[in-house]
């Protein structure tokens, strides 16, 4: 966590999100909080139940989500520094994905208002406008400048330092990365 006072572990084969509380020294407590999804998609072999595949906190520390790839969902939880377990499981909220598309890793726009969802199985990123813990669908945009007759295979997200770009990564045949522009409404264009 941004405070430094927790450690979230995703664990993608059980479909689960662990929390442990960081002591001052570094050592680590026995898990404090323990959240097993529930839930399937459409993809006929890799989503056939939960798969949480990170957590990622915004910006500001406030709220911790967690891309559950296997559900198509992206749960949102709020975190509260001073209690304990730190996620309010009765407030989360969730969006979804397309049915199919696998979301995977993410990265927030430095201002904190646009979410970038790398999608997995489609190679696709969804880009959300994102305020007070909502997220709205406003971009959907393919991970890759190429055309691949075999299944996407998208990997990893990130932004740029100065925030300007985005660059997405994807594997297989296309083993590539792809850079985007960010203009100033937080959307994407594949940059030349």
């Amino acid at each position: 966590s941004p405070d430094e006072k927790n450690i979230f572990v995703a664990n993608y084969t059980g479909g689960s999100l662990t929390s442990f509380h960081r002591f001052a020294d570094g050592r680590l407590s026995n898990a404090q909080q323990f959240i097993q999804n529930e839930g399937a998609s459409k993809h006929p072999t890799r989503q056939t139940k939960a798969h949480v595949h990170g957590s990622f906190f915004s910006p500001d520390g406030k709220w911790l989500l967690v891309n559950d790839l296997g559900m198509d969902q992206t749960q949102i939880y709020p975190y509260q520094k001073s209690i304990h377990p730190p996620l309010i499981q009765s407030s989360v909220k969730s969006f979804s994905a397309e049915a199919g598309s696998g979301p995977r890793h993410l990265s927030f726009s430095k201002n904190g208002q646009s979410i970038y969802v790398l999608e997995e199985l489609t190679g696709t990123i969804s880009v959300y406008a994102f305020q007070n813990g909502i997220a709205k669908l406003v971009q959907r945009i393919s991970s890759s400048n190429l055309v691949s007759k075999e299944s996407p295979g998208s990997a990893d997200i990130h932004l740029s330092p100065d925030g300007k770009f985005l660059y997405a990564s994807n594997r297989g045949t296309e083993n590539n990365i792809v850079q985007f522009q960010i203009n100033q409404k937080g959307l994407l264009n594949i940059a030349s």
